[in-house]
Parts: structure tokens; C-alpha cells; sequence
């Protein structure tokens, strides 16, 4: 293995530049080195870009959407091996703190836990990189699949497919999906698998329509104007945002937010943009008076543990969820604030 390596780094807010770096060395007898064979940028590598990830360390190699190939391994690594294709977790995790034990592993609490890779740690977009717990963040790709194929299951398929699954929908269920890529097709076709029926509006309508073509039954695309987002948000009873247009600074913002206010009162709305965790989307529509959830969602699962394990005190986390990210209940609301309670799945690698 060579000595030195390029790299993606991220210096300081709105730079990121290409390195030289030495290549990784195994520290901990529970680590790997990679052999990076391809990597994607994700929508998290623009907001520590853009300075809204304030955990973001300066100096460190981006990048925790890559598969490769396993180059060498501490001396307690059981599950792969060099030579090995692997898949790479966003998540790196011990698997035996409190956080972990309860499924929360993006809040492990060992130094180089959680959201590390690309945001405290060097990350993928390298030629090498070494993963931590490699035994719990590494997965093997079988030979019928393609790196191309598995480059998504670290990171965004698994964060749209998980975003789905917790939704509850059942068979006849209306969602409107905000946005046409990768975590929104995720989304989409688990959604569709749930049978749901789902409308994609995004603003290039072509991109839209690629994604529907592959559920056509189930999936129904959509323009992005105003008329037509109000249109469909009143159709709707959950909303899903896939895009950075809520959040301040991004590329693009919403024309104006009226479309919130056609969408059903016990309409949840749901951004996956974990940075800031306020986008203006949410507050609007929580303003309006609907259930919202991102990253926050789970940072209050976090606090419940933490209290339950501190003081022995059994907690009711869907009511301190409801205290804290709902409004205060009106004469006259249904009991139920709606069925489908959604945590963001963004929440699982971006709450750290």
C-alpha cells in the first residue's frame, strides 16, 4: 500500500479542496483500512460545505457514502477480512454503550461514534480510509451486486427506506413527496411498496417522472409551482420534503409556503434535511398548527434515556415528543394527534 493519497478535505466554511494526505493506518485492533472504489457526494457533505453542521471539524476528509474493498484489519475484526468487497455504514458505532444497546447508534457515546466518518473523522472521498468497528459498520457486498449497486445501503437508501417503514402507512394512504433524488426514491418506493399512493412534485418535472416510471401504479408525478403544490398538499395526508428548499442558505428557497396551509389538519410534515434543526418548512408548518419532525425527534428519544437511566424513572417518550415538537392541544382536537407519529430517519446519522 502506497504511503500517500488524495483527498477531499473540508478547510473552512465554504471550502473544500483536493489534499494530498497520508494513507490511514489501522489504530485500534477493532479497525479497518478501506480501498475507496467509489464514493457520492451527499446533500450533508453541502451543509458542512455551507457551515450548518456545527460538529464539523476543519481539516478532515469528507465524505460517508463509498464502498471498497477491505485493504486491513485490527486484530479483533471477525466479520471481514482483506480482500473483501464492503459496503461502509454511515454510522460508526461500539455497539455496547448505553445508546447503542437501546438501537440509538448515532449517539454513541465512544469518541468516534455516531456521525463521525466525513464530519469528525476522515471520511470516503479518499483512496483510503480506515472505519472504526469495522465489525459493526462494515457490510459485505455479494458478488452478484455491483459496487454501483451498493453504494446507496450505507446512507441514503437506508435513510428512505427507514423514513417509510416508521411512517405506518397503510394501503390507500395519500403521501406527497417534495423532491425527485436519491433519498426521495427511496422514500417513494418503500411507499409504495406500503401501498400508499404518492405523489413526487419536484421541479424538474422529467426527473420526476424517471422516478415514478418505476412504480407506475403507485407513484404520480407532479409540477413544483405554487397552484399545483397547494393543489396536491390538500389531497395529501403526509407531507415529505426531500429537498434543501426549506432550509435557509440553500441553493433554491420556496416560492412562498401557502401550500401549507391547504394540507389537512392531522397532516404531519416531515423534513429530512437534518441542518439547522428548524428549517423554516417545519416552523411554517408547525405555525399552522401540524406535527413536524427531523433530527429533533430523536435527540428527545436521546434526553428520555438519558433521564430514564439517570433517575429510574420510566418516561413517556411519545408525550415528551408531543410537549416538546407539537403545539399545546385546543378545545375541540381528537385525542389521537394522528396515527403516524414520524421520526425523521435523517435523524439517525444527523442527531450528534
Amino acid at each position: 500500500m502506497k504511503e500517500n493519497m488524495r483527498a477531499v478535505v473540508y478547510r473552512e466554511k465554504g471550502v473544500f479542496a483536493l489534499e494530498e494526505r497520508p494513507v490511514p493506518q489501522i489504530q485500534d485492533p477493532t479497525d479497518a483500512v478501506v480501498r475507496v472504489t467509489l464514493a457520492s457526494i451527499c446533500s450533508s457533505d453541502l451543509h458542512i460545505k455551507g457551515g450548518f453542521v456545527p460538529r464539523a471539524v476543519p481539516g478532515t476528509i469528507v465524505g460517508h457514502e463509498f464502498v471498497g474493498v477491505v485493504e486491513s484489519v485490527g486484530a479483533q475484526v471477525a466479520s471481514v477480512q482483506p480482500g473483501d468487497r464492503v459496503a461502509v455504514n454511515v454510522e460508526t458505532f461500539c455497539g455496547s454503550c448505553f445508546f447503542c444497546q437501546r438501537g440509538f447508534v448515532n449517539n454513541c457515546t465512544d469518541p468516534s461514534g455516531g456521525w463521525a466518518l466525513g464530519c469528525r473523522i476522515d471520511g470516503g472521498q479518499a483512496e483510503y480510509v480506515r472505519v472504526p468497528y469495522a465489525d459493526n459498520g462494515l457490510t459485505k457486498i455479494p458478488d452478484s451486486v455491483t459496487d454501483r449497486q451498493a453504494l446507496f445501503t450505507g446512507d441514503i437508501l437506508s435513510t428512505g427506506y427507514w423514513a417509510a417503514q416508521i411512517s405506518r402507512i397503510q394501503p390507500g394512504d395519500t403521501v406527497l413527496v417534495l423532491g425527485a433524488g436519491g433519498a426521495a426514491k427511496a422514500v417513494c418506493l418503500k411507499l409504495a411498496q406500503a401501498g400508499a399512493e404518492v405523489v413526487v412534485c419536484n421541479r424538474t418535472a422529467d426527473k420526476a417522472a424517471a422516478l415514478c416510471a418505476h412504480e407506475p401504479a403507485r407513484l404520480r408525478p407532479a409540477g413544483f409551482d405554487p397552484d399545483t403544490l397547494r393543489r396536491k398538499a390538500a389531497e395529501c395526508g403526509l407531507l415529505v420534503n426531500c429537498t434543501s428548499l426549506g432550509m435557509e442558505g440553500a441553493a433554491g428557497q420556496f416560492e412562498e409556503f401557502s401550500f401549507l396551509d391547504a394540507l389537512p389538519a392531522r397532516a404531519p410534515v416531515v423534513d429530512l434535511i437534518y441542518a439547522p434543526a428548524e428549517t423554516e418548512l417545519l416552523r411554517r408548518a408547525r405555525e399552522g398548527g401540524h406535527q413536524t419532525a427531523n433530527g429533533f425527534g430523536l435527540l428527545v428519544n436521546q434526553a428520555v434515556l438519558s433521564l430514564e437511566h439517570f433517575t429510574g424513572t420510566a418516561i413517556d417518550a411519545a408525550e415528551m415528543k408531543r410537549t416538546c415538537c407539537c403545539r399545546k392541544a385546543r378545545p375541540g382536537d381528537p385525542v389521537d394527534r394522528g396515527r403516524r407519529g414520524v421520526v425523521c430517519c435523517a435523524a439517525v446519522k444527523n442527531a450528534v
